[in-house]
């Protein structure tokens, strides 16, 4: 079984998080509005960098380690 997309929800907005075309992609509205990240699925350093990105679009902050760090978490599900 593998995950094929995934939907998380924070205070200020919503992203689904898909692997397509050999990338990551988490796109949604957040609390700066639409937004489309994409990040390389054998790159850690884009990974944490849209980790830090996408924490800030659903929750309208930036967050501390703990709140980027499970940010990342959902974006592991679908690196290599």
């Amino acid at each position: 079984m593998k995950v094929t997309r995934m939907t998380v929800e924070g205070a200020k907005g919503w992203a689904d998080i898909t692997r397509r075309d050999g990338m990551i992609h988490a796109h949604g509205d957040g609390a700066a509005g639409l937004f489309d990240l994409r990040a390389r699925p054998d790159i850690a350093a884009q990974q944490d960098q849209m980790a830090r990105q996408l924490q800030f679009m659903l929750d309208g902050y930036r967050g501390a380690v703990g709140d980027v760090a499970e940010c990342l978490r959902f974006i592991q599900n679908f690196a290599d």
